[in-house]
């Protein structure tokens, strides 16, 4: 889970340095006037190289967190500790029991109990 935030805090990084070299492109532009014309469109087609790097970072980051928000759904499915606890979770069982017949440590009681719509009685 921390992953996920570090890639969405990296993404929007990328995204508001982007925004700042196209501002500061634009604003080179404008100070420079007719005279360095030549100049700021080497500058500004330099910002659009750097953009275009920045976008492909940006969509190989979103793949990866598209890939991680998935590997929990995939590593809970076929697990057979935990349809147990999801059996379990459905016939009434508390965090404890969870814990004491599936092995479970009490954060992945307590997540399982939330996710199945049962998470008043982790707190028990």
């Amino acid at each position: 889970m921390p992953d996920t935030f570090l890639l969405i805090a990296a993404v929007f990084a990328l995204v508001v340095s982007d925004a700042a070299l196209i501002f500061l492109g634009y604003v080179l532009y404008a100070r420079r006037g007719e005279e360095g014309d030549k100049a700021s469109k080497e500058d500004i087609h330099a910002l659009q190289l750097s953009m275009a790097t920045l976008l492909q970072r940006i969509a190989r980051l979103e793949s990866e967190l598209r890939d991680l928000a998935q590997k929990p759904a995939e590593q809970t499915a076929g697990n057979p500790l935990y349809e147990l606890a999801a059996r379990l979770i459905q016939r009434g069982a508390d965090a404890d029991e969870l814990i004491s017949v599936c092995g479970l440590t009490r954060g992945e009681a307590e997540l399982l109990l939330n996710l199945h719509g049962q998470g008043r009685k982790a707190d028990s």
